[in-house]
């Protein structure tokens, strides 16, 4: 008879011992299992948010004044600049629609809408610091001209939806036109309960656009400028540069990236899933190994029958790693369905909360799979070879 039926007919024989096993290795690889999803899910997700972020240099006039044009684009266009996001306002009055009635008048302008410029509304923006959040459409973005973002009260006050065309004019009679490319609304609270400064900045009045519609209204110029170096790591020195070729009442400070606002949680978590899985591995190998030494102390007397009647010590051994197999891949199918299923939500748990939730990290958690199935067998082998280190003689006539 073969190790391979050997192994089987043992198993059908002693369910008991083999369900055991079987729950042990389960909770053991789950596990660890679940240690290294979170481990390969906050690396994953660090390299990710490393990769797409990078700090940047807000420049500004100290007086307060704002930034003319003209440095604005000197600005945008230097060597050492990836891009550049100007940020600007102006109040304009609703041509084709209705502003709403704010919480707190605004003299001599209560039927004017604030319109905050920026080229790219998903950096530095309210949006960014999840102030505000996208109800509906598309943030505006580099490139684009004639956008818009209303909130989406003001929309629906005026029967306004995503796609329609607004019209704006300006004290002096200027007109521009723009698409309504989002809606948008406050990301908690409503805004008519917070304390309000003007009835614009902060009500249901504001106005997101490209910069090309706020200067084609008037804007006179920008409040900031907020320039991404091409190197991630120079943040530092376009500031100092900045300031040092301008000379002109610049300043310029160094805004901390997505990447640093989040390393720190994301280290925590690596740190405590590392310690975690190291308490496991452990745990793991030593339940295992405990159960497989009192089973191969069990089995002395049967496996010296075996090699006395003509069974290799190699087809004892195959026969000890066939069992131990069987029953670990059938415990980590079983936890691998179970990760694949709980990792989602645990990621959500224990991954800051900014950040966006990354994939499943499928492959390393069938790799630790792997190395459980792999680790049980070969714990089981080094019983049998401990076990059957003497001449079968000698094993039968001690456990008789």
């Amino acid at each position: 008879m073969g190790a391979l039926k050997r192994a089987a007919r043992y198993l059908a024989r002693k369910p008991g011992k083999a369900a055991l096993l079987v729950v042990v290795v389960f909770a053991t690889s789950l596990a660890v299992m679940a240690s290294v999803g979170i481990i390969e899910g906050a690396r994953d997700l660090s390299h990710a948010i490393k990769e797409g972020s990078r700090p940047s240099v807000a420049v500004y006039r100290e007086d307060g004044e704002l930034l003319p044009f003209v440095v604005a684009g000197d600005l945008s266009n230097r060597d050492d600049v990836a891009s550049a996001n100007r940020t600007g306002q102006v109040d304009a009055f609703p041509a084709s629609f209705s502003s709403i009635e704010a919480a707190v008048p605004d003299p001599g302008w209560d039927d004017a809408v604030r319109i905050h410029a920026l080229d790219d509304l998903s950096q530095g923006s309210p949006f960014e610091d999840q102030l505000l959040r996208l109800a509906e459409g598309r943030l505006v973005g580099p490139g684009d001209e004639g956008c818009v973002l209303l909130h989406s009260d003001l929309a629906e006050a005026n029967g306004i939806r995503v796609g329609d065309t607004v019209r704006f004019r300006t004290a002096l009679g200027a007109e521009a036109e723009a698409e309504v490319v989002g809606l948008f609304v406050a990301a908690g609270g409503n805004e008519g309960d917070q304390s309000l400064a003007t009835a614009r900045t902060q009500s249901f009045n504001q106005v997101y656009a490209d910069c090309a519609t706020a200067i084609s209204l008037g804007m006179e110029g920008f409040d900031e400028v907020r320039l991404a170096p091409a190197d991630p790591d120079g943040a530092g020195a376009l500031a100092d540069a900045v300031e040092a070729d301008r000379n002109a009442g610049l300043a310029a400070d160094v805004l901390s990236s997505a990447y640093e606002k989040v390393a720190p949680a994301l280290d925590s978590t690596v740190g405590s899933a590392l310690a975690v899985l190291a308490l496991t591995a452990s745990v793991s190998v030593a339940a295992v190994s405990s159960i497989l030494a009192l089973w191969g102390r069990s089995r002395v007397h049967e496996r010296a029958v075996l090699l006395s009647l003509g069974a290799s010590r190699k087809d004892v051994l195959a026969q000890a790693g066939l069992e131990a197999f069987f029953v670990a891949a059938l415990a980590n199918a079983a936890s691998s369905v179970v990760a694949a299923l709980a990792l989602p939500p645990l990621l959500a748990a224990v991954l800051p909360q900014q950040a966006a939730q990354p994939e499943v990290p499928l492959a390393a958690v069938v790799a630790a799979g792997c190395g459980a199935v792999l680790a049980t067998v070969a714990a089981s082998v080094a019983v049998a070879a401990a076990t059957t280190a003497r001449n079968p003689v000698e094993l039968f006539t001690e456990r008789s």
